[in-house]
């Protein structure tokens, strides 16, 4: 097995915490290649712990998008074994459709999806499925999954400056792949 074949398993394995790591443009090839597998673990965890809250699964789509991108035109090295996951995490559609939130004012002793840590008052994110039944996710902190979509959008937007996104979508469209393998 090939050493990224390893890394995504264990990305896939993954069970801490999804907001405790860093969320920050990487500047070096070490920073790229642990940024990336911050969102491949994103993605695994959001299938794994039914985190299908629309903003964040398409702030995570988005995401994919832009590393695709940066890999395509600067990491060539990554292409082989990061691609196909990375068109997995942009063609992901959730299973069930998302309904709304609730909140339990019983007490239950449960630990958050997003952050691990113990709630008291959890929420879980409620879900219909394809027979009209309703789904509920692992209880969840309502603040932890919206601090992790404001981390996700404060990434974006990084990116899109420091990456300039616009320029190379903009050089795809003008020349096609040419303009992608020419560097």
């Amino acid at each position: 097995m090939h050493e990224s074949e390893l890394v995504i398993q264990k990305l896939k394995n993954f069970d801490g915490s999804l907001i405790s790591t860093k969320w920050k443009v990487p500047k070096t090839k070490r920073q790229f290649a642990h940024s990336l597998n911050r969102i491949l673990k994103l993605y695994y965890a959001i299938n794994k712990r039914q985190l299908y809250y629309p903003e964040l699964v398409a702030a995570v789509k988005e995401l994919a998008v832009y590393f695709k991108l940066y890999i395509i035109k600067n990491r060539p090295d990554k292409i082989l074994y990061y691609m196909t996951e990375l068109e997995k995490v942009i063609d992901f559609e959730p299973p069930v459709h998302f309904v709304r939130i609730e909140q339990l004012r019983i007490k239950e002793h449960r630990k958050c999806s997003v952050c691990r840590v113990p709630l008291v008052n959890p929420a879980y994110l409620v879900y219909i499925d394809e027979n009209q039944t309703e789904v509920r996710s692992e209880p969840t902190g309502i603040f932890c999954l919206r601090q992790l979509h404001g981390y996700l959008d404060n990434l974006r937007d990084s990116l899109k400056v420091e990456w300039e996104i616009e320029a190379i979508r903009k050089e795809v469209d003008e020349h096609g792949g040419q303009a992608l393998r020419a560097s």
